[in-house]
């Protein structure tokens, strides 16, 4: 066969199997399937405790608009107060010492809105002389 053309296909296959005698592969799968769940309950306590977080701030962020809301009725208020004072005032109703210290609890009435309690009632009505005069004395001077 000097003169024709041979073909030479060679195909192997191998196979192999290995006796589990120990159980060392399921022991591996049966490891990976805890560390899925373990990763997976992981995953669930965090985005609850994320849902927890956002549930309190939404909460809190209402609570704090209507604090605001309040804050700002009585603001508006003491300005109506303030106001009806100054009428009063000027219609000899009520003296100076009314107008310019009538909130003796630390709000100035027609100034910056402080909502804190004064150390000194010159705080409180810094425009009066009296209480100017009395803070001195408190303060030994």
């Amino acid at each position: 066969m000097h003169g024709s053309a041979s073909r030479r296909v060679q195909a192997s296959l191998g196979a192999r199997y290995d006796v589990d005698l120990f159980g060392r592969v399921a022991s591996n799968v049966s490891t990976a399937q805890a560390n899925a769940q373990g990763s997976s309950a992981t995953f669930r306590s965090v985005l609850l405790a994320l849902q927890a977080d956002v549930a309190q701030t939404y909460f809190r962020l209402h609570a704090t608009d209507a604090e605001l809301d309040l804050l700002k009725e009585t603001v508006l208020l003491r300005e109506e107060n303030v106001r009806i004072n100054g009428r009063r005032f000027a219609l000899g109703d009520i003296g100076e010492l009314d107008l310019s210290c009538e909130d003796r609890t630390g709000n100035d009435p027609v100034g910056s809105h402080r909502f804190d309690a004064p150390a000194c009632p010159a705080r409180a009505c810094p425009r009066h002389p009296a209480w100017q005069a009395s803070c001195s004395l408190q303060r030994g001077g």
